[in-house]
């Protein structure tokens, strides 16, 4: 690594991950600004040269992140986006309580702003209030350095980064500080990148099982893609930083327990004496034609999953369910519907699992619609990953039906 004339850098422990969910993760990319006591000179600087710093570190590969400014930005639909991507926030009715306390957060950080920007200095309770939220972010990433200000660079296990400014020193050029910092932010990314990783791929419970990647329909796509774009800006804009510990903290308060993605934020389901199906916690109805809802009932009737091969072995049930949930009264067009489903050839089975898939994915995030769709790889075992005893039967018994 090359030594730098204004810039110290040190090798920490930082925390990226949490156990909310895999995309809200702090990405490796960040270079984020903290303090906990005004710091004008290192401020000023980065207020009236925002642009051309982001500017510069997006060229080095990296995101700098400097609270203030990000929390300027509008979030577009943030009950939305926290409901799809944190379904558990909804059961609770805590997406309200989140957006209040980072509005709270926002409120501070621009009352603060205003005040650096009339010379007022340290500005009694408000600088301190926004000091906290730094902290905050800073017990959240397990940050255990005494360094009261710095630069945290989210690569590998982490580094702090600081000026080198003597106390004697008042003539530091800033500039040519951020020029080391973004060279050096971006010669560890391009050394972490090239080493092999496996920190960010799928979650541990879903390890050793292939999943189906169907294409979903136009619908689900264009809802997945637009969310996924809205997750994006708030990771760039660091206000990922914000919201997640905020969203901890009330879990905690609300669940009094320890989050856990694979189970705590699983919603039962609820099959209903109308064969309605319900996400239980959500009150949310999967809506499916009753030919799709009869397939899926099918597959959370065998747990243990099917052999797409040995799907004909299953016709009479699949019939029985098929004419109970239609209600349909030309069995020989119904008898047909089902013949062609347990046909392979046809590949109509491989439509109707890409419904299941869509419908889920346009309600939550694959991290958790993934526990619903019909998992499994091409025409091999397929089988829907939540267990048995969150599903639950209103009026038919899942064994004698």
């Amino acid at each position: 690594m090359d030594s730098f004339k204004y810039l110290t850098a040190e090798r920490i422990s930082l925390n990226r991950a949490n156990d909310l969910s895999i995309k809200l993760n702090i990405p490796c990319n960040y270079v984020f600004y903290f303090e906990s006591e005004q710091n004008p000179s290192i401020t000023d600087y980065i207020d009236n040269n925002f642009l051309k710093l982001k500017e510069r570190f997006s060229v080095a590969g990296c995101n700098f992140i400097y609270l203030p400014n990000s929390l300027s930005l509008v979030i577009d639909d943030l009950k939305t986006l926290l409901g799809y991507y944190l379904p558990i926030l909804l059961t609770k009715d805590l997406v309200n309580e989140v957006i209040q306390e980072y509005r709270n957060i926002k409120n501070c950080s621009g009352k603060l702003s205003i005040a650096h920007k009339l010379g007022e200095g340290e500005n009694d309770g408000v600088s301190n209030a926004f000091f906290s939220n730094y902290k905050t972010i800073l017990d959240h990433v397990d940050y255990q350095e005494t360094c009261a200000s710095g630069f945290l660079i989210f690569t590998g296990s982490g580094y702090l980064a600081e000026p080198k400014i003597s106390e004697l020193d008042n003539s530091f050029d800033y500039n040519l500080f951020f020029e080391e910092l973004a060279a050096f932010s971006g010669q560890v990314l391009k050394q972490f990148l090239e080493e092999p990783s496996d920190e960010d791929y799928m979650p541990s419970f879903f390890s050793g099982y292939e999943f189906n990647f169907d294409k979903l329909d136009s619908e689900s796509s264009a809802i997945v893609e637009e969310l996924d774009s809205k997750l994006k800006a708030v990771k760039d804009n660091g206000q990922l930083l914000v919201l997640v510990p905020i969203i901890k903290k009330l879990l905690e308060d609300h669940l009094r327990q320890g989050i856990s993605c694979n189970k705590s934020f699983v919603c039962d389901l609820l099959i209903d004496t109308e064969n309605r199906i319900f996400l239980l916690a959500l009150d949310k109805e999967i809506k499916l034609s009753f030919l799709t809802k009869a397939i899926y009932l099918l597959f959370l009737k065998h747990p243990e999953g099917i052999n797409l091969k040995e799907l004909s072995k299953h016709q009479k049930e699949l019939l029985t369910i098929y004419t109970q949930v239609s209600n349909h009264e030309d069995y020989s067009k119904t008898l047909k519907s089902i013949e062609n489903i347990v046909n392979l050839e046809t590949k109509a089975i491989y439509t109707h699992i890409s419904r299941i898939k869509s419908e889920f994915y346009k309600i939550m995030d694959e991290t958790y619609a993934d526990n619903y769709i019909i998992a499994g790889y091409r025409d091999e075992i397929r089988k829907v990953l939540l267990e048995n005893v969150r599903v639950h039967w209103n009026y038919y018994d899942p064994i004698d039906w």
